[in-house]
């Protein structure tokens, strides 16, 4: 008996302190992000390609729109219009396929025995944040030079949208990247829905002036919910007619937590396939 206590207090005493656990998973992810960020952009310049894809994709669509004659609902800005429904989406979507696409891109570092399948969808999911903070700040930056004023009506419920729109993308990118571990012709799937959720997602139409049935069926699109809140926060008199945050906040998290438990599920077999 004496013997056992012995050696469960030796195993206490040699036992890591968590700070020094969280150091060596902090360090875990600092290293997968640079190694992340040269196999992705290789440079500086390649980094600044990055930023500069979605933030073009984001403001080709703005000018189209304004090039086309398209007045603003609400506001006397179109471009601002345009880019309160567009950034949203941008966000989601660019966060949900990147993350997906790490742990199926990084495959091959789940043969080190200190990385695993959470360590690499999360260190992307950190990198995606901050190239999304970027793209938002360069947009502002460029807003500002042409004489728009960007500053929402409530900055920090905008704030809070745009962090939806995050937590949103992780929480999908989290869940299908696990199901695109088993089966990889699921990228091509939801690819599709990107874009068909895009098509359907609020940025070219005002779901207010949609009639009663439609808005009941855009109620249970994912990121619609986002760009509503955005809007809302920039404009005090739209008023959306749709905008439910609980929804969108339990979705992202449902997503999350759905993610989790299917890669806890699933991890021996990724791990053998």
């Amino acid at each position: 008996m004496a013997r056992e206590l012995r050696a469960r207090s030796q195993s206490v005493l040699v036992r890591p302190p968590l700070m020094a656990i969280l150091a060596a998973q902090w360090n875990v992810f600092v290293a997968l992000m640079l190694r992340d960020i040269r196999t992705r952009f290789g440079s500086a310049p390649g980094f600044l390609i990055a930023i500069a894809w979605p933030l073009s994709h984001i403001l080709i669509l703005v000018v189209l729109n304004v090039s086309f004659g398209r007045t603003a609902p609400y506001g006397e800005s179109p471009a601002l219009w345009f880019a309160t429904g567009v950034v949203p989406f941008m966000i989601f979507s660019y966060t949900a396929r990147f993350v997906m696409l790490g742990i199926v891109l990084n495959r091959p570092l789940l043969a080190f025995p200190n990385i695993k399948i959470l360590d690499i969808l999360f260190s992307r999911a950190i990198i995606e944040c901050l190239i999304s903070a970027l793209v938002i700040i360069v947009l502002m930056i460029i807003f500002l030079v042409a004489g728009i004023d960007f500053m929402p009506h409530d900055p920090v419920q905008a704030f809070y949208a745009l962090l939806a729109s995050f937590w949103l993308g992780i929480g999908f990118g989290i869940f299908n990247s696990i199901i695109a571990m088993i089966f990889v012709q699921w990228i091509t799937v939801f690819m599709l829905l990107i874009v068909l959720l895009w098509m359907t997602g609020g940025v070219f139409f005002v779901p207010n002036h949609m009639p009663e049935y439609v808005r009941d069926l855009l109620y249970w699109h994912p990121s619609i919910h986002a760009s509503e809140w955005l809007r809302n926060a920039y404009y005090s008199s739209y008023n959306s007619l749709i905008l439910d945050v609980k929804y969108l906040l339990a979705l992202a998290t449902a997503s999350v937590f759905a993610g989790l438990v299917l890669e806890r599920l699933l991890r021996g077999r990724m791990l053998v396939g």
